[in-house]
């Protein structure tokens, strides 16, 4: 017998393990199928919502009717001047805004209310009584607190309106309040203007009085000034010391420009007379141009000639000629000697020459600097007096232009208080008598009721749906580690070709929808054991009724039907069921005669034709539980697997009975059957966790007899499954 645990796992075996994530704590919702399945509870809710919805209506339409008006105020553009015919609008949408709140706000203050309250055609209203005190009296800070509850005001968006609304159980009084309301509020407002007006005015007048003072006193100032400082010469004397000091600093500039010069110059002489820097070709020339130095230039030119004459009359190495070449050699050098010292006399007298005409450039910059000083401080003193002066009359003339402004802002004021145009708010409409009510209506009261009791009939079955923990459909199955779906068997009730039973439906009526599911389930399981080299399968549930016995006969079918010869093994002792399902007597020697070694293979595996072939629980004296966790069943499971091409092994429920446990480390792969509607996510995160974590390889959940027909989304698959299987009539 193969074993998975021997070899590195496939693919598809690796896809069947854990994932190592933690199952979800809820799971997961399918609104579509939820809304579905209680349909007719839906509908039953949403007629009685109508019927309830219709009684509130008329309850609120006789006990709690409510009137609603408005008042509309307005912005109007601002005018920007009195010059200006028509008001333009200039201010942007977030100034517009804010004063549109500011407005509301000022609009049901408490101040404006109490006003407007003790108006008496307020105290004539129906909603007045309310107010009343003990001996009849109309109190106006309880109305006036009512009023600040119920009032509604803000901004109309996108323009330069706000309003007021109020609600009342009488239609009449509505107009009554808000129109008083409205009233006292321009009233204020207008008042408010008016008193800001005024205090401008004063501002303006005092400022204009105080301004023409000023003139007074800076005008009689600025003629002493002119007096005491002889302005006219000033201006005079102001030219010429600005002159004066312009030739001053040219003079200051070419003399510093030539000391500059002189400077240079004897620095480099000195530089010559200590020899860090060579004489000129001009000094060389220069005392070569000296008499003595000429007469010894003179007397090197004659020994030259001599020389050459006795070289040609000689030859080069005549006694005579030697002489002359070493009387020109020693005219040459006394000749050299003295141009030096001739360069070393100019230089010297150059640099007493320029010393010289340094120190009386300096006398003379010195002297220059001093007569600047001097011009400069007389200068500044008058420019000072004459800037005095300037501001003086700069001052005066600001302040006539001030004084300008000042009577013109006056009439502008003044003629713009007079405009109407200058309001700031306007009433643009006055509120009216309402003509129906504005409370309870029939199309929002019904429908509200209808939609908050099928609200509150889905929240509950959400959260119904939500804390039921039970496996119901594939996308639960799904949600879990290692969870994965082998196949899906329906209700044999949801099923359009109604079989008789579904224990080896396969075979009995294989052109039905459970069938089909069988087949569909058992090619999932082929596929993973070709790959994997599986040869015993075993199929457990978590709990009784969970189908194993049912799965387990119609996937041996299926197998079978493939063309392999498969081995049905009945190991649940407790309550075997393979035997009666494929019509075998109860008494039919089996697995427990085997493993107490009772009876031989050949008497104990039954035929069951077409392949397939059963191996019955045995006799109850012998189906000792105990049995199946030794090495007895091993052997034998080896050896069936070498009969056989697959062994289908049926046994107990892993809750109840710790067989399967046992067999799960003897088998090749098992399949966990899960009965809709029955066992907890818990139960079955564990169990195939513990499945996934044992020695054979968990191949995945098949879960059976899921609820499809009221709402799954199954039942078009399975009329059309039946439909395609049903012959065609010709």
């Amino acid at each position: 017998m193969t074993r998975l645990g021997s070899a590195p796992p496939s693919p598809s075996a690796r896809a069947a393990t854990p994932s190592g994530r933690p199952a979800s704590a809820l799971p997961a919702i399918d609104p579509i199928r939820l809304l579905r399945q209680n349909w007719k509870l839906l509908v039953v809710v949403g007629g009685s919502s109508l019927v309830v919805g219709a009684a509130i209506f008329l309850t609120l339409l006789f006990a709690y009717p409510r009137f609603s008006g408005e008042v509309v105020f307005e912005l109007p553009p601002v005018v920007s001047g009195t010059e200006d015919l028509m008001p333009v609008e200039s201010r942007n949408e977030d100034i517009v805004i804010r004063m549109a709140q500011t407005e509301s706000q000022r609009l049901v203050s408490r101040e404006v209310l109490t006003r407007a309250m003790r108006g008496r055609d307020v105290e004539t209203t129906d909603w007045s009584q309310w107010f009343r005190d003990g001996a009849g009296m109309f109190v106006v800070d309880d109305a006036v607190d009512d009023l600040i509850e119920d009032l509604r005001s803000g901004h109309v968006r996108d323009t330069l309106y706000f309003r007021l609304s109020w609600t009342a159980g009488n239609g009449g009084d509505v107009p009554v309040v808000l129109n008083r309301i409205a009233d006292t509020y321009m009233e204020m407002k207008d008042a408010e203007e008016s008193s800001r007006f005024a205090s401008d005015l004063r501002l303006l007048r005092d400022r204009e009085k105080e301004i023409d003072r000023q003139l007074v006193l800076l005008s009689n100032d600025i003629a002493t000034f002119i007096a005491s400082k002889n302005i006219t010469a000033l201006d005079e004397n102001l030219d010429q010391g600005r002159s004066a000091i312009q030739n001053l600093g040219l003079r200051i500039n070419e003399t510093k420009s030539m000391l500059s010069l002189l400077q240079a110059k004897r620095n480099q002489t000195q530089a010559k007379m200590q020899g860090t820097l060579e004489p000129s070709s001009d000094d060389r020339r220069l005392a070569e141009s000296d008499p003595e130095i000429m007469r010894l230039s003179t007397d090197v030119r004659d020994m030259r000639i001599r020389e050459a004459a006795a070289r040609e009359r000689f030859g080069p190495n005549h006694p005579e000629v030697q002489a002359f070449a070493q009387m020109a050699r020693s005219a040459e050098a006394e000749r050299t000697s003295a141009i030096d010292e001739r360069i070393q006399r100019n230089l010297t007298a150059d640099f007493k020459e320029t010393t010289d005409q340094i120190e009386s450039y300096e006398g003379l910059l010195k002297n220059l600097d001093e007569e600047y000083e001097v011009q400069e401080t007389r200068l500044k003193a008058l420019a000072a007096d004459m800037a005095e002066l300037e501001g003086k009359q700069s001052r005066k003339e600001r302040l006539e232009t001030e004084r300008t402004d000042v009577g013109r802002q006056i009439g502008e004021l003044e003629q713009f208080r007079r405009r109407e145009s200058a309001r700031k708010v306007t009433i643009a409409q006055r509120s009216t008598t309402p003509r129906e009510m504005a409370f309870p209506k029939w199309y929002v009261v019904v429908p509200l009721t209808v939609l908050a009791g099928l609200a509150g009939t889905v929240g509950l079955l959400f959260v119904r749906e939500m804390l039921d923990q039970r496996i119901k459909y594939p996308s639960d199955l799904a949600s879990l580690p290692g969870g994965r779906v082998l196949g899906v068997i329906p209700e044999r009730t949801d099923d359009p070709t109604s079989p008789a039973r579904a224990e080896l439906v396969v075979r009995e009526q294989p052109s039905s929808v459970l069938a089909e599911s069988f087949r569909q389930t058992a090619t999932a399981i082929q596929r993973q054991i070709d790959d994997a080299g599986v040869r015993t399968i075993m199929v457990v549930g978590a709990l009784p009724e969970s189908g194993t016995s049912t799965i387990a006969s119609n996937l041996a079918a299926s197998l079978v039907a493939g063309g392999r010869s498969v081995l049905l093994v009945d190991a649940n002792f407790r309550r075997p069921r393979l035997g009666e399902i494929l019509g075998q007597s109860p008494g039919h020697p089996g697995l427990g005669d085997l493993l107490v070694g009772a009876g031989r293979r050949e008497d104990a595996i039954i035929d069951c034709g077409g392949g397939l072939h059963l191996l019955p629980a045995g006799s109850e004296v012998n189906r000792v539980v105990e049995r199946l966790n030794t090495g007895t069943m091993s052997a034998l499971l080896e050896d069936l697997a070498q009969r056989h091409d697959v062994v289908v092994i049926d046994v107990a429920p892993w809750v109840v009975a710790g067989d399967a446990a046992a067999l799960a480390a003897k088998v090749d792969a098992v399949v966990l059957a899960v009965r809709a509607w029955q066992e907890q996510r818990g139960l079955v995160a564990r169990l195939v966790g513990q499945l996934s974590g044992s020695k054979a390889a968990f191949l995945g959940v098949v879960l059976n007899r899921p609820r499809n027909t009221a709402g799954g989304y199954f039942r078009k698959n399975f009329e059309a499954m039946a439909n395609y299987a049903s012959p065609r009539a010709t």
